[in-house]
């Protein structure tokens, strides 16, 4: 026996925790979107509940990341977060911007998900992907101070998803690719552009 359910959504992912299956979309307005399907019984799958997050002005959905198994952030990125570079081709001062966001996606109770907490990152614009090591959410994230373009490793423990709390971040060469099994090494790429080719070097970080 088999079924099939019909889920609509643009940008559409799959994460499964156990019995339940999170499709993570984004709606026509640029939403972020998280439903719950229930296989319990493969045969009648079951729509639970349902997480539509806010826009708030100058933002995009940039990701939607399983942080842990009922866990997930929407990370909502300002409108300059899509051409940093472009600050050092502007006379004056910079446009305002609107901060890469954090939203928290409690999802412990399928039938009812909820917004644990928003967190803003206070000026940083991620340049990678979101990793995670347990409930510590990674990413790369560059910040421009005085016209000087810095990137640094930032790291938000969401061990309280009610209270994220946003630990030291660090100077780090070039972004975020990856990170150890144990948490203790990061590993980071740096690309340097030249005449004729771009230069990528590896780096291996102790935390």
């Amino acid at each position: 026996a088999s079924s099939t359910m019909t889920l609509t959504g643009f940008n559409g992912q799959l994460f499964q925790n156990d019995r339940l299956i999170y499709f993570a979309s984004r709606t026509q307005e640029g939403k972020g979107v998280i439903q719950v399907i229930d296989i319990s019984d493969p045969v009648m799958p079951k729509m639970r509940g349902k997480f539509v997050s806010d826009l708030p002005e100058n933002t995009h959905v940039n990701n939607i990341f399983q942080v842990d198994h009922d866990l997930f952030v929407v990370h909502l990125r300002g409108y300059f977060g899509y051409c940093i570079a472009c600050a050092f081709s502007l006379e004056g001062p910079l446009p305002s911007a609107t901060s890469d966001e954090l939203a928290v996606i409690d999802l412990s109770d399928p039938d009812n998900p909820r917004l644990a907490s928003r967190f803003n990152l206070g000026g940083y614009y991620s340049t990678g992907e979101l990793k995670s090591r347990g409930r510590i959410v990674y990413f790369s994230a560059n910040k421009v101070d005085k016209n000087t373009s810095r990137n640094y490793l930032v790291r938000v423990d969401l061990s309280n998803p009610a209270h994220p709390n946003k630990l030291p971040e660090i100077n780090i060469p070039g972004s975020l690719i990856d990170i150890s099994h144990n948490g203790h090494y990061i590993y980071t790429s740096d690309n340097v552009l030249t005449e004729n080719r771009s230069q990528f070097t590896l780096f291996a970080s102790a935390l």
